[in-house]
């Protein structure tokens, strides 16, 4: 798909913000310290009402100049991403108005039924919400279309359709459209162009669409007209036809044969039990191809194209049909049956699901390089496995999930793999190692999204030399997320962690459970300006815990963290508390005690401490003496000194609502 993007922006924008500060100064009486600073800051406080808005920010018009078929349905003519900033009062896009403008004329003749499409923030094509009516026949005049929808804030993509009419123009014929405006609430914005540079050709292919029989061979399953009431094709394999399998028609193929090009509609489908050459195989979105033959060499399909939501069923233990397999992030290619036959091209791959039960052990290596959606291992067959025998990287833009089946990771001396997960790993079953535990194997997991582990086995500490890592680390997804926060919850009680890091920049939060059990000799490390949020659940093993300067810990814990005792937040066998680190003591545990912990490099130092409790009357007891060398921040609740001494390094960076006693 070639696009091009053309901006449009609002006329003018009014934003507004206003500061003020009131500072009343810290007293002592009999010992109660009060420090009172009263903070309006409509700029940080969490935003206000008024900076919160929802306000259209800008929108940008997409233009896809990928070539069409004649009496196809539902072809991207245009796109279009609106922006949004705030959450608040969320505005509502009223109408778009397109044209038909840079269709060959006239336009009735080329297009019929335009149709918008709602994506959400997904910047990819599909045809799961349709917004506002179909407008059957298409002029030279506006096309308006109600959409009458609440915008989320961020991105929002809307997508204008057309069907290509059989008897479109077969020469020098092309599609196109302009956005002519948009309404978002009462206000009009107007392009300073309605569409980029680029049109879609209409190619001159003749259509056949398929009757309801259910033998592709034979010439009464195909019809000039989608209501049957045309012509059969003369010739099956005339090289100019186009043969469309209609949504609710299912076809099977029992015998070799050619035909130019196949689509499959969509909740459409084609079983293919012998070969069927063809030029071009194009599963559209609801489609369903499964292929039960087998390929070795001499591919029968030249170009294999699968839109987001087309479905792939591989049924055999040969090669993916086409020679050049063009897959969209959100296609799915399900494999029922492998062998390394199957895995052993380069494929730019959509979502991948293995669910074989009579397979052997298999290895991936450089198979899965990139994977555009996500890898779901269900079924790996009795007792086998899927593992990585050389050195490879395992390249995945969804989530990683198991619902069954077996991953060893990296298999064989030397070996190192790394699996880089752009959103979630969620176990539901199955097994998943770092390694198979030989000398010097190793696998980086590197998860952007979130931890899910309600079962099976979750083992990162099989390579004996220390050397696989988990990574949490922050990095944009391209659609404006950028995956600061993480989650971890965890029901499955079969999970041992190897060494693990929060990479700077990034939070984790323990939303349930616990978080594994760290292996002897291991780490798990919160580095500078990452943080870790506990909640009331344990970090715990016979490993070390690191926090590192300037890292933040969240501690939920009624007996907080202690150095000397395996209770509280943090229960591995080492502990490192780094004295120039942040420390806030939430939940509402109360009384919750700070705990007896020894701070590094100076002890009974902490650079920050922060009381942010559920309610004014919880209660943090300090536990041993602590000097405080940048801030305590009380923001909900109350400290208690007890007999205990508190030191303020920096009494004016002080900020309390509550209280020490």
């Amino acid at each position: 798909m070639s696009r091009r993007y053309n901006s449009i922006k609002p006329s003018n924008r009014l934003r507004t913000s206003a500061k003020l500060a009131l500072t009343v100064a810290g007293t002592t009486i009999a010992g109660l310290i009060i420090l009172l600073i009263i903070v309006f800051n409509m700029g940080k406080q969490e935003a206000s009402f008024a900076e919160g808005l929802m306000v259209f920010e800008s929108a940008e018009v997409i233009q896809d100049s990928s070539a069409v078929l004649r009496g196809s349905i539902n072809q991207v003519i245009l796109g279009v991403e609106v922006k949004t900033s705030g959450n608040k009062n969320p505005v509502k896009l009223s109408a778009i108005t397109f044209t038909a403008n840079g269709t060959t004329a006239p336009v009735s003749k080329n297009i019929e039924n335009a149709r918008l499409w709602f994506t959400g923030k997904e910047n990819n094509f599909n045809t799961s919400v349709q917004i506002g009516q179909t407008i059957p026949q298409i002029t030279e005049n506006n096309i308006e279309i109600i959409v009458n929808r609440t915008l989320n804030q961020g991105k929002n993509y809307f997508w204008l359709t057309y069907d290509i009419k059989p008897d479109a123009g077969a020469k020098n014929t092309a599609v196109d459209a302009e956005c002519v405006s948009l309404q978002i609430g009462t206000s009009t914005f107007m392009p300073m162009l309605a569409s980029p540079a680029g049109k879609k050709k209409i190619l001159s292919n003749v259509p056949y669409f398929s009757t309801g029989h259910t033998v592709i061979y034979q010439r009464d399953a195909w019809n000039t007209k989608r209501d049957g009431s045309g012509l059969e094709p003369a010739k099956l394999d005339d090289i100019h036809n186009c043969y469309f399998i209609q949504s609710g028609h299912s076809i099977t193929n029992t015998g070799e044969i050619s035909l130019a090009s196949i689509v499959i509609e969509k909740h459409a489908s084609l079983k293919a039990s012998q070969p069927v050459k063809t030029k071009m195989l194009y599963v559209a979105d609801g489609g369903i191809y499964q292929q039960e033959f087998v390929i070795n060499e001499n591919n029968p399909v030249e170009n294999f194209r699968m839109d987001n939501g087309a479905n792939y069923i591989h049924l055999n233990y040969g090669k993916l049909p086409g020679t050049k397999k063009m897959f969209s992030p959100h296609s799915n290619q399900c494999f029922y049956q492998y062998s390394a036959e199957t895995f052993s091209e380069k494929i730019k791959w959509g979502n991948v699901l293995i669910n074989a039960s009579g397979t052997p052990v298999i290895d991936i290596s450089n198979s899965f390089n990139n994977i555009q959606g996500d890898l779901e291992i269900h079924k790996t067959g009795n007792n086998n496995y899927l593992y990585s025998g050389s050195n490879d990287t395992i390249n995945i833009g969804g989530s990683l999930i198991f619902s069954g089946g077996s991953f060893i990771g990296a298999n064989g001396t030397g070996t190192s793999l790394v699996i880089n997960v752009a959103e979630d790993l969620i176990m539901k079953s199955g097994t998943f190692f770092d390694s198979d535990g030989k000398k010097s194997t190793s696998c980086i997991l590197n998860i952007n999204g979130d931890v899910l582990l309600l079962a099976g086995t979750f083992n990162f500490n099989k390579c004996k030399e220390g050397l696989s890592q988990i990574n949490f680390t922050r990095t944009s997804d391209g659609q404006g997320s950028n995956y600061k926060t993480s989650y971890w919850s965890q029901k499955s009680p079969d999970v041992e962690l190897g060494n693990t890091t929060i990479m700077s920049g990034k939070e984790l939060i323990i939303q349930g459970g616990k978080i594994g059990e760290l292996g002897a000799n291991r780490k798990f490390t919160v580095e500078s300006d990452a943080s870790l949020m506990c909640g009331q659940f344990p970090v715990s093993g016979n490993g070390a815990f690191v926090l590192k300067e300037n890292a933040t810990i969240g501690i939920g814990s009624p007996q907080g963290i202690n150095s000397a005792t395996q209770d509280g937040n943090i229960q591995t066998k080492e502990k490192y508390f780094d004295s120039r680190a942040h420390y806030l003591y939430n939940t509402g545990s109360t009384p919750q005690q700070t705990g007896f912990f020894v701070t590094a490099p100076e002890n009974g130092k902490v650079k920050t401490m922060i009381i942010k409790k559920d309610k004014p009357t919880d209660a943090v007891m300090l536990s041993q003496d602590m000097e405080v060398t940048d801030q305590l921040m009380i923001t909900m609740g109350q400290l208690d000194k007890k007999k205990n001494k508190i030191i303020l390094s920096k009494l004016s960076d002080t900020f309390t609502k509550g209280k020490t006693n």
